[in-house]
């Protein structure tokens, strides 16, 4: 069925929507042992069928932190100072670095208690508890996928269900490619919006838009799908952070989880 290279014309961007619906399948929380093996046989058809190569590996997720940080005016400020760093080191340092201005707020705010009250007692205590840090632990993928053409075509043999599970996923590719096409306009309007950012950092973005542009595909908005998916952010969130990425075409990825769902059924 060669056919379907005239539906999947991007071949990177097929290869995503199907690592998607398989790290779906296999990360369900019910019926485990069903959902291994349903997700062994997806594997095993679509890499024959459509000649990719999925990754077994796990992917990174956010948490409901990660991603307020994200919205914050102020990380995009820290990331351009700091672009040669991965994104999950600047993330750490940002909370590392509230936590510690937290601890160091509640100690002032002490000490002027301390000062009105007078109190023999709390004069003594010498040193005040602080708060610790949460270790931030990040599931990385081990192998990254890479599609690769075979020289001929596949004939498929078929029924309904395979039709609406092309379908499905069809609707899914066109999603992510419509993220991957409006990342970048959106992200320039946001600049517009910010004109000291501009003016300070306008060299030093146009020199790394490729890499911004991949960073907040695939890094920020496919881990902020994947997050949704297992639960570990809410659906808020999930929708401010498609709002920040894309501007006003976000309402096409509001539900992607569902459609993702309905190409595992």
């Amino acid at each position: 069925m060669p056919q379907y290279r005239i539906l999947f014309n991007d071949k990177e961007r097929l290869t995503g929507a199907l690592q998607l619906v398989y790290y779906s399948l296999s990360n369900s929380y019910t019926a485990i042992d069903k959902c291994k093996e349903g997700s062994s046989v997806f594997k095993e058809f679509v890499e024959s069928f459509f000649e990719v190569k999925l990754s077994n590996g796990e992917f990174e997720v956010f948490t409901q932190g990660d991603v307020w940080e994200l919205l914050e005016n102020t990380f995009l400020t820290k990331r351009l100072d700091n672009i040669q760093k991965p994104l999950e080191t600047v993330l750490e340092e940002i909370k590392a670095s509230k936590l510690k201005g937290e601890d160091e707020s509640e100690t002032r705010m002490l000490n002027k208690q301390l000062k009105k009250k007078k109190s023999n007692k709390l004069a003594e205590r010498s040193s005040i508890e602080k708060k610790s840090l949460h270790t931030f632990e990040i599931k990385r993928n081990v192998e990254k996928f890479i599609p690769e053409y075979k020289g001929e075509g596949s004939l498929l043999y078929g029924n309904q269900w395979i039709y609406s599970f092309i379908r499905h996923l069809h609707c899914l590719y066109e999603r992510l490619q419509v993220a991957y096409d409006f990342i970048i306009p959106a992200f320039e309007q946001e600049l517009e919006r910010m004109p000291e950012i501009s003016a300070k950092y306008g060299a030093l973005i146009k020199t790394n838009m490729q890499q911004l542009k991949s960073e907040r595909y695939y890094k920020i908005f496919i881990r902020g799908v994947i997050s949704n998916i297992l639960g570990e952010i809410d659906i808020t969130a999930y929708e401010e952070l498609c709002k920040w990425l894309m501007g006003s075409r976000a309402y096409l990825l509001l539900t992607i989880e569902k459609l993702i769902r309905s190409v595992c059924l």
